[in-house]
């Protein structure tokens, strides 16, 4: 399917357009927020729809609806963020900010009430093959991924690149490519390089002598 992006308000949403190239699969409806959509302070109210979520391709029909935030929703209290998920009705979710891979899953949080938020979170961090799942199967449910980063310098062990697979039937089939251990290798170049200096220190004074 031919994407057009509308002009973005904001930077960040320009990177999340720019990141998902000109094509998507059919049938399948992506979100793009804006991390004010989730305040930390104050319970979430829509009052400008368009300035809290942009509709990459609003098909309202679509079987599958994905949103993208920065920040991880399900973790948070349902009365600040119900509001964004009745409007979008989100099957999946992917979002980053600990850098660290991890799935929530709930199998009540699109129930519209104030309790229903049985989250449940699952480290996937020594994932090594696919994980398969139906993301329309259970009416209610919502699956996030929080996907690693791939920088070593955010200070984390574990880097990889998501990789994510979604069918026109609802079936989403997801891994981790992890990428070498540079910590360990970093780690391994600075003993290396003390070797060198001290075999370089321990030369020159059997020489002056």
């Amino acid at each position: 399917l031919d994407m057009q992006f509308p002009e973005p308000r904001f930077l960040e949403k320009r990177m999340l357009a720019a990141s998902f190239g000109n094509k998507l699969g059919p049938g399948i409806h992506i979100f793009l927020t804006h991390n004010t959509i989730l305040p930390r302070d104050k319970p979430f109210v829509i009052s400008n729809p368009e300035d809290m979520v942009w509709v990459v391709r609003p098909r309202k029909a679509s079987p599958v609806h994905v949103l993208v935030s920065h920040l991880s929703v399900l973790v948070r209290d349902k009365m600040r963020v119900n509001p964004i998920l009745q409007q979008v009705r989100p099957h999946l979710i992917f979002s980053g900010h600990w850098h660290k891979a991890t799935v929530f899953l709930c199998n009540d949080c699109m129930k519209d009430d104030d309790f229903s938020w049985s989250v449940k979170q699952r480290n996937i961090e020594d994932m090594t093959g696919w994980m398969v799942t139906n993301l329309t199967e259970k009416p209610f449910s919502i699956t996030e991924i929080m996907v690693p980063t791939c920088s070593y310098r955010m200070g984390v062990p574990h880097m990889g690149y998501g990789v994510a697979i979604i069918r026109k039937n609802g079936e989403l089939s997801y891994t981790v490519l992890w990428t070498p251990a540079r910590y360990k290798m970093l780690y391994g170049y600075l003993v290396a390089i003390c070797v060198c200096l001290l075999v370089c220190l321990t030369s020159r004074l059997f020489r002056k002598r």
